[in-house]
């Protein structure tokens, strides 16, 4: 073929050019364009196949959303508004099948290699997870100063107080960030480690710990979820009363308590899409398994908690968890709240076949949950306190309870890290 060459306006130039090659660029470009194709074609496809499933009746619940508030402007700009992570909870949302939507979008980013979506971050080990900002020092200072105060009060009593630091999703020694992505997570809690030991107070860094046994990091946590899992809250249950053995507070405890063989470990498959991936979809990274973990030996203890009118007893798997939770529904649903009843505000369990017989006080975020419910497997009596929700009069609990044990556990930072366990009068 001859080239021809003319001297005209780049654009012109270009179609000359292109039409002449166009017998030999048609062969090659559409070898190179098929991926592409292909991947245009099914994203339309999904396209249709969600709108045509779902848009009549979108339209149909959004028309009788609009006159039911009497076209309420207000209502309308705000379900309009509504975020990406309100669509998920927003009762009455007139939008059909939005998971549907959400799976759509976070194929599409998968099969594109998208590390980032709606605020979720896929680490190397391909766990989600949310990055968390610096703590400033008058933060860190409340802190330790809510630590402080119960410390103080049950050293004054002779009794025994530890503060607890959980690993969250990103390693200190391997973080598995993306290029130009970072978090302060570790950061915030080495320091706030810092300023707790130098007050004397005893902390048991479980981020080291995990970090010293060679623990598989990425298997600690739920992929989809920011809860590590009930394996691993398992493992800190163990942690802690190894701790309290170590240091004399308690005695030796039997290994039926606490040893791994001595529990079922019951994996219900694909059961759980976390709050991490409620944000992603099914399809952006996929879903977790799900353990349940109760002793095979036999119990017979009591739970109660006031707010949510529970008082039962029965065995370790009748009372202490909460099977309502552990139903399939990706979601609109949490199976991790089969442990603590999801986050209650104070529980109590009694267990008088426990084989000690101290009074334990616990408290901290929902990582706590897959921990606490353990404790009264030793421990005949055991109190959980949630300061996010307990609106109750902690000092006067305290007092009348006089707790041998208070422990603290802690992976995020917030009401439960700055309580104020005894107000000033």
């Amino acid at each position: 073929m001859i080239a021809v060459r003319i001297k005209t306006p780049r654009p012109i130039q270009w179609i000359a050019e292109a039409t002449l090659s166009a017998a030999e660029k048609a062969k090659d470009s559409s070898i190179a364009a098929a991926p592409a194709k292909a991947v245009a074609i099914v994203f339309v496809a999904a396209i249709f196949f969600v709108g045509y499933v779902t848009l009549p009746t979108t339209f149909v619940n959004l028309g009788n959303y609009l006159k039911d508030a009497a076209i309420d402007f207000t209502k309308a700009r705000d379900t309009i508004n509504t975020s990406y992570n309100g669509m998920l909870t927003f009762t009455g949302n007139p939008i059909r099948h939005k998971g549907a939507y959400i799976n759509v979008n976070g194929f599409m980013a998968r099969i594109m290699g998208q590390r980032v979506m709606n605020e979720r971050v896929v680490l190397d080990n391909g766990n989600l997870e949310g990055m968390t900002g610096a703590v400033s020092a008058d933060a860190r200072k409340k802190i330790v100063n809510s630590a402080l105060q119960i410390y103080n009060a049950q050293k004054e009593r002779g009794k025994h107080y530890l503060f607890i630091i959980a690993p969250h999703k990103v390693d200190k020694y391997n973080p598995g960030l993306p290029a130009g992505v970072t978090t302060s997570y570790n950061t915030n809690w080495d320091q706030i480690a810092k300023e707790l030991t130098a007050e004397g107070i005893p902390v048991l860094d479980l981020r080291e710990l995990v970090h010293n046994e060679g623990l598989d990091y990425a298997s600690l946590h739920y992929k989809t979820d920011h809860h590590w899992k009930a394996e691993a809250g398992f493992w800190a249950y163990q942690k802690i009363i190894e701790y309290f053995t170590a240091n004399g507070a308690i005695p030796a405890v039997d290994s039926l308590y606490t040893d791994d063989s001595n529990f079922n470990f019951k994996v219900y498959k694909d059961r759980f899409l976390g709050s991490d991936g409620k944000r992603v979809g099914t399809t952006y990274v996929g879903v977790d398994d799900f353990t349940v973990i109760y002793p095979k030996f036999d119990t017979n203890m009591s739970v109660k908690i006031t707010s949510s009118k529970i008082d039962k007893a029965g065995s370790f798997y009748d009372v202490a968890l909460n099977h309502g939770a552990n139903v399939l529904n990706y979601f609109n649903n949490s199976p991790y709240g089969i442990y603590g009843y999801g986050d209650k505000d104070y529980i109590q369990y009694r267990n008088e076949n426990a084989p000690i017989d101290l009074k334990i006080v616990s408290y901290g975020d929902s990582y706590g949950n897959a921990t606490f419910t353990f404790l009264p497997l030793v421990f005949k009596t055991c109190d959980e306190y949630d300061f996010r929700h307990f609106k109750g009069n902690f000092a006067q609990n305290y007092k009348d309870y006089n707790p041998d044990i208070v422990i603290g556990l802690f992976s995020g930072i917030g009401d439960n890290t700055t309580y104020t366990f005894f107000p000033a009068k």
